[in-house]
């Protein structure tokens, strides 16, 4: 398990780390309060949203002086207003630079098309909301995303966002929210986050990307109640620490459900992993907290820390029915792990190579393949049996000595008479 496992965390790490550096190439805006309002679009229906703030530009349509290119009424527009864009397809590519609602008709049928080259949508304002379209067709290089962010507190919501190189990017941004959209079939990954603090990635559908949802030196996020299916890795956090992963389902992932490398702080609670590689992967990663998420179904381990994951606190989970280990720690030390329920994995249900000083107490196992006593697999306490063990052949050899002894003692003592 471990020698397959090191070439998939090379591909963890190296697979789609390495081009990352390349990335820091915008600044991020300034701070403003986030406060953002939008209408409730109605799908069926073409006419224009009721109340709305600012005044609305129509794009599409039939109405007089409709612009017919979304870019034209961004351009057009002054901060506060809201685009509006009727159903049709839109082959362009937008940059929205002032502060705006950015409104499609219907998800399913207002599409932005870039026709197969670079970002369709970047958003470069701060206070932006984009939501209710289909964006499609964007280059198929790792920063041709779908949605580009480098802004703060604006809102990315009811979006269906597929077949790009990428999803959605936040790249240096604050404060946004990510929410309901759908984001799947693209090159790269679903959602990503680099060098983006306090957004929220919440209620997302993200499916059949290289990479479902991942954070790179990206702190005091909120990953929650998102669905992750079908990708190399459901979701990742890369040198990024204080995020919060909470009440999110992630299944069928061909490395890990959920990765944490070169740092730690995170707080992973309440979430469902089934059908994975493996369940949870920590690496070099120290102080998370892992407690009442739902472990079961996948191929190897449940739960495995490696590389010196030290620190960490694991606790009340239920880890079931994996094919390998429930808990493994491989060079991880001063771990907490306790009151969890380890049952009908194929491994061991806990097990420790090489990590010492872990408190393990309180955990129900049953039904796991040679279910684990800790004590018996703990170097020192097969050191101490070596000892003992030559400790009592010592004195066995000495009484056995002085035994013999005596009885030559006796065979010498002279004869009476």
């Amino acid at each position: 398990m471990e020698r397959g496992f090191h070439k998939n965390s090379y591909k963890v790490r190296s697979g789609f780390c390495h081009k990352v550096a390349e990335e820091n190439m915008r600044k991020g805006s300034l701070a403003f309060t986030f406060l953002l309002v939008i209408g409730m679009v109605f799908p069926a229906l073409t006419f224009p949203p009721p109340s709305v703030s600012g005044s609305p530009l129509y794009v599409g349509g039939a109405g007089p002086g409709n612009y017919t290119t979304i870019q034209s009424a961004v351009d057009a527009a002054t901060p506060g207003d809201t685009v509006y864009v009727y159903g049709g397809t839109y082959s362009e590519h937008i940059e929205v630079h002032r502060t705006i609602s950015l409104v499609g008709e219907n998800e399913d049928t207002t599409i932005i098309d870039a026709y197969g080259t670079g970002t369709a949508l970047s958003v470069t304002a701060d206070l932006v909301n984009v939501t209710g379209f289909t964006i499609t067709n964007s280059g198929s290089e790792m920063f041709d995303a779908a949605i580009f962010v480098n802004a703060r507190n604006c809102r990315i919501e009811n979006n269906n966002v597929w077949s790009n190189g990428a999803g959605i990017r936040l790249n240096f941004s604050v404060g946004n929210a990510i929410i309901n959209n759908t984001v799947s079939n693209n090159v790269y990954h679903g959602i990503h986050l680099y060098h983006s603090n306090s957004n929220v990635v919440g209620n997302n559908t993200v499916s059949n990307n290289a990479f479902g949802i991942i954070l790179m030196h990206s702190d005091g996020n909120r990953v929650v109640n998102n669905t992750v299916q079908n990708s190399e890795v459901g979701i990742s956090l890369d040198d990024s620490g204080n995020n919060t992963i909470d009440g999110n389902r992630v299944l069928s992932s061909d490395i890990a459900g959920l990765v944490i490398v070169d740092e730690g702080r995170n707080r992973v609670v309440g979430n469902s992993l089934a059908d994975n590689d493996l369940g949870i992967f920590l690496d070099v990663s120290d102080n998370n907290t892992l407690v009442n998420n739902i472990i079961f179904s996948n191929d190897g381990d449940g739960i495995y820390l490696m590389h010196s994951s030290d620190g960490n606190v694991i606790l009340d989970n239920d880890i079931s029915s994996n094919k390998g280990d429930g808990i493994h720690l491989n060079s991880s030390d001063n771990n907490t792990i306790k009151n969890n329920a380890i049952t009908s994995n194929g491994g061991k249900g806990i097990r420790l190579e090489s990590s010492y000083d872990n408190e393990i107490s309180s955990n129900s196992l049953s039904g796991n393949e040679g279910d684990f006593y800790p004590i018996l697999e703990q170097p020192w306490f097969w050191i101490a049996v070596v000892v003992m063990i030559v400790v009592v052949l010592l004195v066995a050899l000495i009484l056995i000595g002085r035994r013999r002894r005596m009885k030559e003692g006796e065979g010498e003592s002279p004869k009476s008479g």
